[in-house]
């Protein structure tokens, strides 16, 4: 997926078994479980000071990274630009001394749905 290997099968052919004779005899010992998908995460940039009426610039980071962005969930104000990409753009507008709460959530190939805890951002 996306340049990565994420399974792995192999089953050996019955011409194989001179080669590996303890194979046949016991195949269970061979049998490994291995996680090879690292567990998906996800993240959001909140380092920004902002002031009413500025937008706030929000940036999501994601492993594994799909081609669309999350779906962003905010509590006050307007997004501008953004839902469904890396990038939020808010408008602020009239929000002075308010707390916005910001999340993500992004589904990966597999359906996994990973998402972020509530953001607070204090608006000034």
């Amino acid at each position: 997926y996306e340049g990565r290997v994420y399974q792995m099968v192999y089953i050996a052919e019955p011409a194989d078994r001179i080669l590996c004779p303890a194979y046949y005899e016991q195949p269970e010992i061979f049998i490994q479980t291995t996680n090879v998908h690292p567990p998906p995460y996800l993240y959001v940039d909140n380092s920004q000071t902002v002031k009413a009426g500025q937008n706030l610039v929000l940036k999501a980071h994601a492993f594994p990274q799909t081609r669309r962005g999350p779906t962003w969930t905010i509590s006050a104000g307007k997004i501008v630009s953004g839902q469904h990409t890396y990038k939020l753009i808010v408008d602020t507008t009239g929000l002075a001394s308010q707390t916005i709460e910001v999340s993500a959530e992004l589904a990966d190939a597999y359906g996994h749905a990973i998402g972020t805890q509530p953001n607070k951002i204090l608006i000034h």
